[in-house]
């Protein structure tokens, strides 16, 4: 009873949703937002992800596919089109700055998580536009 008057008095959880080779860092962080209503939250999801793949040399492998998993998972969520990266290419300062370092906000209603923000991490910049109350990770500690 009074994990329910918690979180019904919150008006937003940001939910920090991790990469992973398969869907299941993805799907973990849902099923904490599922799980989360189940309890009676009712206010936003702030979801940001991290998109980008680093080898163990820091070379981009990817950036992309965490948004491409999530489309996949919440219909109606439609990322914001980035390059795929190459093993061993570098960044360009001008996919850095054009294609990495905006921050897109997609908002949608959905039928099981209910009202959601969705919005991918910057490159090489993890300080987000505001503080909430409570923050989950999906399968990865931090």
């Amino acid at each position: 009873m009074e994990k329910t008057r918690y979180l019904q008095s919150l008006k937003e959880i940001r939910i920090i949703v991790n990469k992973g080779p398969g869907m299941g860092h993805q799907r973990a962080a849902l099923t904490v937002m599922l799980r989360l209503r189940e309890l009676g939250f009712d206010g936003i999801f702030d979801i940001w992800y991290d998109d980008v793949y680093f080898d163990d040399d820091e070379n981009a492998l990817e950036i992309g596919a965490i948004g491409r998993k999530l489309a996949i998972l919440i219909p109606g969520f439609n990322p914001a089109p980035i390059a795929r990266v190459i093993r061993g290419e570098a960044f360009s300062e001008e996919t850095k700055k054009d294609q990495l370092s905006q921050i897109i906000i997609h908002s949608l209603s959905h039928p099981l998580f209910g009202n959601i923000r969705i919005a991918r991490i910057p490159f090489c910049h993890h300080t987000f536009p505001s503080q909430v109350d409570l923050t989950f990770t999906g399968a990865m500690d931090v």
